[in-house]
């Protein structure tokens, strides 16, 4: 397993606001301090296929409306390209295309995280499925509120709900009485998930 340089992706640096920026909230009896550990958590995108493409450059493919282009003949890293916001729904170039986790490391440690050992939170923060694309506006106003005091753009509410939901059973993580609430209400108009 490689690890590609985080300097790849110029929205990295928003990952480290997400997890510091975060206010303490009481969440399943947990009062954690401010930075309960999320602030050191590892900030490093992994190349788990060897291809020179790491998680974060993987998210922007899969997420991309359109194609992209490369920004060199080895096809490591992307050059231009277009992505839809998560948060607003407007279209961005390259410049503006933060890869963001959907369950930030902060909201991981108020929910059970908080002991999880360094590989645990590489292959949390690696996570194809933990990752979307936010525009740097949508970034900040989401970095500083919780579950319920934040939501994406209507067209991915659904979807934003049900990964959240999703990560939250893979990864054991506590669910207070106000994350189901949200859930609850955020999925009660979304289509049926089940087969």
């Amino acid at each position: 397993m490689r690890h590609a340089p985080a300097s790849v992706i110029r929205g990295l640096s928003v990952l480290v606001v997400l997890g510091s920026l975060l206010p303490a909230v009481a969440v399943s009896g947990v009062t954690p301090t401010p930075h309960s550990g999320d602030a050191q958590w590892p900030l490093i995108w992994l190349d788990e296929d060897n291809d020179c493409q790491n998680t974060a450059i993987e998210v922007l493919l899969r997420d991309a409306a359109g194609l992209v282009s490369w920004a060199g003949p080895d096809a490591c890293t992307i050059g231009k390209g277009r992505w839809r916001s998560v948060g607003n729904g407007q279209l961005v170039g390259f410049e503006q295309a933060w890869v963001v986790p959907v369950v930030t490391p902060a909201q991981a440690v108020r929910r059970g995280a908080l002991l999880w050992n360094r590989q645990q939170q590489i292959a949390f923060l690696n996570d194809l499925d933990n990752l979307m694309v936010l525009d740097p506006k949508s970034a900040q106003q989401r970095g500083m509120k919780d579950l319920a005091q934040w939501q994406p753009a209507p067209a991915y509410l659904c979807a934003y709900a049900q990964r959240w939901q999703g990560l939250s059973q893979r990864y054991g993580l506590q669910v207070s009485a106000a994350d189901h609430d949200t859930l609850d209400a955020w999925l009660s108009d979304c289509p049926s998930t089940d087969e």
